[in-house]
């Protein structure tokens, strides 16, 4: 059963939502760049399909969804040194 994170990246009006997915795939999966899969979901972890980034356009978010609930930790501590490295808001994303 996938778990999704708790802790999503905030969108700002300027911000590309799309390169950012892939500079955090490049980063923290070696990927060359996040594999888009549908309209909203990407895998980011280089093709082991344990990780995707889903675009909630809605709320502004990119929030992370792992495979394994044994990954959410590591998974969280990407995402915070993500967006401090890049100044990005990080917010609580709890999937209702």
């Amino acid at each position: 059963m996938t778990t999704y994170c708790s802790t999503a990246i905030k969108l700002s009006s300027e911000s590309d939502s799309i390169g950012l997915i892939s500079q955090f795939a490049i980063e923290h999966y070696n990927a060359r760049q996040a594999v888009q899969i549908d309209q909203y979901q990407f895998v980011v972890d280089n093709g082991m399909n344990d990780l995707r980034a889903v675009l909630k356009e809605e709320l502004g978010l990119i929030a992370l969804c792992c495979r394994y609930e044994k990954d959410v930790e590591k998974t969280e501590a990407k995402i915070q040194a993500f967006c401090q490295k890049y100044k990005l808001e990080s917010v609580h994303y709890a999937v209702k």
